[in-house]
């Protein structure tokens, strides 16, 4: 049997709970549209509600108006 004969018998498996490649990249873009969400839904919130969480209406489409793909840092 050739190599190449092998490789056609067995397909590769991709397991995204393996902790490879996928995984990463699925979390990425899950953490992306999360950040996306959450910025759009704080354009949304109104002075009471910003008050509650302690920003002013300025600081609120400042976070808003970043890239998605600026998450915040964790802590």
């Amino acid at each position: 049997m050739h190599k190449t004969d092998a490789c056609l018998q067995r397909p590769a498996t991709i397991n995204p709970s393996s902790g490879g490649w996928l995984q990463r990249i699925t979390s990425r873009l899950r953490a992306w549209d999360n950040v996306a969400r959450e910025r759009h839904e704080l354009l949304a919130l109104d002075a009471r509600a910003l008050r509650d969480i302690g920003i002013g209406r300025e600081d609120a489409q400042r976070e808003a108006q970043r890239p998605f793909w600026d998450l915040p840092e964790r802590r």
